[in-house]
């Protein structure tokens, strides 16, 4: 009869071990990644500006025949010689009464220029459980004790039992 409530007693000893070790515990928290894409798109201009030029011709008009033609300047005249400028030709002449002086003349430009820059910033943050540490209880601790004087206690019987 002992020997049964002794295995009954150690039976349910065991199996609340064994039951109290299967605690189900809730499954982690899933690990969120979140993605953001920024785009900027920036606007920029700006202003080119061309500077005046000019060009001038001088040329004598002679009358031959009754008709007028011109003529150019020889280097011995004091006329200067016909010149371009840095963006335009010589210009065309055109006659009017009997010295032709034609110039050429283009103001000043500004030319404007727009585009537009477009910057990509793209970040991902990554979210994950975050684990906080619970201090011991003062059962979790007791038992901690008990444990360790049990494990010396044993040591020290095992040594006196197989000393030689």
């Amino acid at each position: 009869m002992k020997s049964t409530i002794l295995a009954l007693i150690s039976v349910l000893i065991f199996s609340s071990l064994v039951l109290v070790s299967c605690v189900s515990r809730k499954p982690p928290e899933p690990v969120t990644i979140e993605k953001t894409r920024t785009v900027k798109e920036i606007v920029k201009d700006t202003i080119y500006q061309v500077e005046a030029d000019s060009s001038f011709y001088y040329a004598y008009v002679e009358c031959i025949n009754g008709k007028p033609v011109l003529r150019e300047p020889t280097p011995q005249k004091n006329l200067p010689k016909s010149k371009a400028g840095k963006a335009l030709h010589i210009p065309t002449a055109k006659l009017d009464g009997n010295i032709l002086t034609v110039g050429c003349y283009q103001e000043a430009q500004r030319l404007y220029k727009q585009w537009r820059e477009k910057y990509i910033e793209e970040t991902q943050k990554t979210v994950g459980p975050k684990y906080i540490e619970k201090p011991l209880k003062w059962y979790q601790k007791a038992l901690m004790w008990i444990g360790g004087i049990f494990l010396i206690l044993s040591a020290i019987g095992l040594a006196l039992k197989f000393k030689p």
